[in-house]
């Protein structure tokens, strides 16, 4: 094969790679817009207050997703650039759950986020605005794996202390599929391509599980499946594993 002949293969790759990915963005940007569109023609003058604020709970919800892609766009551009700018501290892990569950139900209103850890969890080490996205994009993708996105969804994070190697671990489980232990290295890849019997979560690109564990390893953590539900011989739910350092310093809760 000469230079020119791989050099055009090449092209042809990196422009079907394109096409696929404008074909994904595409889908994941098209389908909550058309949402927004449908329940803001809904909220004509006159409507009952309840009514209005139901069509306003699914506006946000569909803003939230399409907020959430484009960060994960963004911050896939940065970490292809390299390093990324971390400012570390101690978190306080109670108060940053707290912080965590009124912004999510915040932007998504029909779900409801219950979280436990223990009072003597030591503080952890780490970016808290970085921190604070990747338990959002593991909260995000329990949301879409929810088996139906109407009525309320109830979403939990439990976080404890792994004292041996010194992590602060966060867990967030969803009910969706259960992925066989094959496929899970294939999650926190781009664009992923997974078996039609896992479906697609609603709204993503591919992008969110990526850049989290991206994220977490350069803070010195990681993402993670847990392999305990695979064990467990359930064919539906997962645990997504978020681990950080844990401050050296003071332990215990202010």
């Amino acid at each position: 094969m000469t230079p020119t002949t791989d050099a055009t293969s090449a092209l042809n790759a990196l422009r079907q790679e394109h096409a696929a990915f404008l074909r994904v963005v595409a889908h994941a940007l098209r389908t909550p817009l058309q949402s927004l569109q449908g329940f803001a023609e809904m909220l004509e003058p006159g409507l009952p207050p309840a009514q209005v604020e139901h069509y306003l709970s699914f506006i946000k919800r569909d803003t939230a997703h399409l907020a959430a892609v484009v960060d994960d766009l963004c911050l896939r551009h940065e970490l292809e650039r390299g390093a990324l700018v971390l400012f570390p501290a101690a978190i306080d892990v109670g108060a940053i759950l707290v912080e965590l569950a009124g912004s999510f139900e915040a932007r998504l209103p029909d779900c409801v986020v219950g979280f436990e850890y223990a009072d003597d969890l030591p503080a952890a080490f780490a970016d808290p605005d970085r921190l604070l996205h990747i338990l959002g994009t593991l909260l995000l993708n329990a949301e879409r794996c929810r088996p139906s996105a109407r009525g309320p969804g109830w979403l939990t994070i439990n976080a404890r202390h792994e004292p041996v190697a010194r992590q602060v671990v966060f867990v967030v489980d969803d009910d969706g599929p259960r992925v066989p232990a094959e496929y899970a290295a294939a999650l926190f890849e781009p664009f992923p391509i997974l078996p039609a019997a896992l479906g697609r979560p609603r709204h993503g690109i591919g992008l969110g599980l990526y850049a989290a564990r991206e994220v977490a390893r350069q803070m010195g953590g990681d993402v993670c499946l847990s392999s305990e539900m695979g064990a467990s011989g359930r064919q539906f739910g997962n645990a997504f594993v978020a681990r950080v350092p844990a401050f050296a310093g003071q332990v215990g809760h202010a």
